[in-house]
């Protein structure tokens, strides 16, 4: 009479086959489709409308429509300088009051999925009226926020008060604009201002957060950029502005476009004696006369920054320093640029930042994007964890099949 074998039967071959097939599954599923769907979800979106307001703030500006047109503001018409307009300091055509940003940007399909079109209006207004209003395309690689290697990108600038429009020729871009990469690093980047018309870096200063929102902030400090060359430069595909002073006039025309009295009117408001521009201390260092006849230009800097939820590269805030004022050299103006705004020369001066509304906004929209990645990582933990386990039972039973085949293999042996 047998005994029957209280040893566990053999797994069929199939068994383990089906557990290695299940763990490669769990860990394509924990390592591959989470990136995947981070990726596509990070990516610029199309089909999107952004509105983005400044808190009011004190600003102040040159009224350039009266010091073209010789008519002193009327709160200012009172003070004893200003009597005569034709003989007025600068000071007698400059007004403060409370300054606001609008800017509505929206996105929309390229023709390769992989980029997208970008197209941004930003209207400045001075106590209801408007005194600058700037325009921006370009299109992006949706992966990294930077701009396409084609010459797409144009800029137009207006400036109502002189009836007078600086327009860009498609041009090419390397920086930054209106987004940050994902996963955005501890680094600096190239960011396009789009006044200067030119990207230099803006540099990684911090981590901080914004309610539970881990962020970074980034930091650009703008030095003084000559604004007619710069609206020069904007008529070459590489904005690069003409060395030759013809050639750069010649640009410049093709720049500006004048509704009033042709180029002279932006040359004819930056022009007069030199009193109206200087003191006689600063006369006097610089070696002018009071009737000597000057021609200072428009200079831009500005100091930015921006805060950043570094996974989605969405900016949280945004806080900036504007400053547009004259000057006779690049030496006077980056000299100008590290003193407070100057009690003549200043053409405008803002200190900016995004309005509560606007902040909340950008939180909000980063929120189920972030919820959606701690879910991401969750379901990728699992599977993972899933994709070990069964490889270890797959294994565990592949060996147990081969001391199967051993025993049997024993057992028929003489």
């Amino acid at each position: 009479m047998s005994v029957p074998s209280l040893s566990r039967p053999a797994p069929r071959r199939s068994t383990a086959v089906r557990l290695l097939v299940a763990a490669a599954l769990a860990m394509i599923l924990g390592t591959v489709v989470p990136p995947l769907i981070a990726d596509v979800r990070t990516m610029v979106p199309t089909g999107q409308l952004g509105t983005f307001r400044t808190e009011p703030a004190e600003a102040t500006a040159l009224h350039l429509s009266g010091l073209a047109n010789q008519e002193v503001p009327p709160q200012n018409a009172a003070e004893p300088a200003c009597a005569d307009p034709a003989q007025a300091r600068l000071g007698c055509y400059r007004v403060s009051g409370q300054m606001v940003f609008d800017r509505a940007t929206t996105t929309a399909t390229a023709d390769a999925f992989s980029e997208v079109k970008v197209d941004s209006h930003l209207t400045v207004r001075l106590e209801g009226l408007r005194v600058a209003e700037v325009t921006d395309h370009s299109i992006l690689a949706r992966a990294s926020a930077l701009p396409v290697t084609e010459p797409v990108s144009s800029t137009s600038v207006t400036v109502p008060a002189l009836a007078t429009d600086i327009t860009s020729v498609p041009s090419y871009r390397t920086g930054l604009t209106h987004f940050f990469p994902p996963t955005s690093e501890r680094r600096s980047y190239p960011y396009f201002d789009l006044v200067a018309n030119d990207s230099t870096p803006i540099d990684f200063i911090d981590e901080a957060k914004v309610g539970d929102v881990d962020v970074f902030t980034y930091s650009q400090s703008l030095g003084a950029v000559d604004l007619l060359r710069a609206a020069a430069g904007s008529q070459n595909a590489e904005g690069e502005a003409p060395t030759d002073s013809g050639d750069l006039q010649s640009a410049l025309e093709q720049a500006v476009t004048d509704y009033s009295s042709g180029m002279t009117s932006l040359q004819r408001v930056f022009t007069g004696p030199a009193e109206r521009f200087y003191s006689a201390e600063e006369r006097a260092a610089l070696g002018l006369a009071a009737e000597e006849v000057v021609q200072p230009s428009p200079y831009y800097t500005v100091d930015r920054v921006l805060t950043v939820e570094p996974d989605t590269g969405v900016i949280l805030d945004a806080e900036e320093t504007y400053y547009i004022f004259l000057a006779g050299s690049p030496e006077e103006a980056e000299a100008m640029a590290q003193r407070p705004p100057h009690p003549e020369r200043t053409v405008f001066h803002a200190e900016t930042r995004w309005d509560e509304e606007t902040r909340q906004a950008q939180l909000d929209l980063v929120t189920p994007t972030l919820r959606l990645f701690r879910a991401l990582q969750i379901i990728a933990w699992i599977f993972t964890t899933a994709a070990f386990l069964l490889l270890v039972a797959g294994v565990v039973t592949v060996a147990r099949i081969r001391a199967a085949r051993r025993e049997r293999l024993l057992a028929v042996a003489p």
